[in-house]
């Protein structure tokens, strides 16, 4: 019996030295395996950084046309800001040259109107001197008796 104890305990020896080396050997492959993930990682790391490079320049070169094409607009907004400002200031001019010519229109009109109104009466008058001269009698004159009056008559 010790023989078969000592056989089990040899063979259990050298399926426990069997199990050792496949341990090791799982071991070196577990380390290769977890070397392997690093260096994909690695890989994937600087291919996502290189993607994201890529990227990043392109957004940069964006941005940089994105500044410019504000820095112009901007340029022609201050440019068109004082084209405006320049504008309202003629405007203002020509409202101010607008209301002195209209004072002077008005000023004209009664002018013209006073004129008018003198044409008129002497128009009349002339009209009423024709008639004179022709010996006609103006519809809206009556013969005034400039006599003196008789100091004798009653005062009434």
């Amino acid at each position: 019996m010790k023989r078969k104890n000592k056989m089990d305990y040899k063979s259990m020896q050298n399926e426990v030295e069997s199990l050792r080396m496949k341990l090791q050997h799982v071991d070196t492959r577990s380390a290769q395996v977890d070397h392997l993930l690093a260096v994909i990682g690695t890989y994937k790391e600087k291919e996502v950084a290189g993607t994201v490079a890529i990227q990043l320049d392109s957004h940069a070169k964006k941005l940089s046309a994105l500044q410019r094409t504000c820095l112009s607009q901007r340029d022609k907004v201050q440019s068109s800001l004082i084209k405006l400002a320049a504008a309202n200031e003629e405007l203002a001019a020509a409202n101010e040259e607008l209301a002195a010519a209209n004072e002077k229109v008005a000023a004209a009109n009664e002018n013209l109107a006073d004129v008018k109104e003198k044409l008129a009466g002497a128009k009349e008058k002339l009209k009423i001197i024709e008639m004179i001269q022709l010996g006609e009698q103006p519809d809206d004159i009556q013969d005034v008796i400039d006599d003196p009056p008789n100091p004798d008559q009653p005062i009434l």
